[in-house]
């Protein structure tokens, strides 16, 4: 016999929501290229994605399996409905040559947990994206 009854270690998950499977979500984006007389261009862009409470993994509600101090967070294994923004503005030289862009993501600093789980009776350990990003990228073109 090649495959042995594992019955006792399976879990129907029928009818249970996929894992990071929002109801709904929805991205929006706005880009605008302004040119200057001089040729060059200024780029304005602004990015807005939201979604709606997902699960972070298969077995999402924290029920009588987990220890007593893990029922007390019943909602540790679900990321709550958000929203970010995303931000930038490039200024391009009139040749493309090269560009100077200003960026911010996640401008409102939201915390999106991407996973968590219950570790050795003590406490949840989660994941989460990286909170508010800014910086400057150039770039040249030879």
């Amino acid at each position: 016999m090649l495959f042995r009854s594992v019955a006792s270690n399976v879990v129907n998950l029928g009818g249970e929501k996929l894992p990071h499977a929002p109801t709904f979500s929805t991205s929006f984006a706005y880009e605008h290229d302004i040119g200057l007389a001089s040729g060059a261009r200024i780029s304005p862009r602004a990015q807005v994605h939201y979604q709606t409470r997902t699960k972070l993994g298969p077995f999402g509600e924290v029920d009588a399996r987990y220890p007593v101090a893990a029922q007390a967070t019943p909602d540790a294994r679900f990321q709550k409905a958000y929203g970010t923004v995303d931000l930038s503005v490039r200024y391009e030289e009139a040749k493309g040559k090269w560009f100077l862009e200003a960026f911010v993501v996640n401008a409102g600093d939201e915390h999106v947990k991407t996973d968590a789980s219950w570790v050795t009776n003590s406490t949840w350990t989660s994941f989460y994206n990286p909170p508010r990003t800014y910086g400057l990228r150039a770039s040249t073109r030879f």
